[in-house]
């Protein structure tokens, strides 16, 4: 395990409650059914906007874009967040934006967690070899036969 890996573990076992740790993440659950939805985010009501990158990055984008149209440079500029980047750097965790995917202002918040990219399935060639033969009741017997 990485020093990332065992920093991350330990803050998450000072959040988790042992004894009940089923009650953290039905809190993390309804936050994502109610609060922070795929389709309409409620940004401004969620509790953990401090700490949300999607939103510090939305609100980048928003400040350049108003820069850009009102020609005046941005009176404030927003303080960058203290977040351990962890699994995004290395590549390993599936739900961060990869560094060679842009981010799509579009999409807003919602360009977190991104669905993960699938293997493509495995492409098998395959003779199947099928013989039929008549029993002496007159009923149909086949035989199969298949190599990759």
């Amino acid at each position: 395990m990485n020093n990332n890996a065992i920093v991350l573990r330990a803050l998450a076992h000072t959040l988790v409650d042992q004894t009940h740790p089923g009650d953290f993440n039905q809190a993390m659950m309804e936050l994502g059914a109610t609060v922070c939805t795929p389709k309409t985010p409620l940004c401004m009501e969620c509790p953990v906007k401090p700490h949300c990158r999607a939103l510090h990055q939305v609100e980048k984008d928003r400040l350049n874009s108003t820069k850009r149209l009102l020609g005046k440079t941005a009176s404030k500029s927003l303080p960058m967040l203290d977040v351990e980047e962890c699994a995004a750097v290395s590549g390993s965790c599936s739900l961060c934006l990869p560094p060679s995917v842009p981010w799509d202002p579009s999409l807003g918040v919602t360009n977190f967690p991104r669905k993960t990219t699938k293997k493509q399935p495995r492409i098998e060639h395959t003779a199947t070899c099928v013989l039929q033969r008549r029993c002496s009741d007159g009923n149909p017997e086949y035989f199969l036969v298949r190599r990759a």
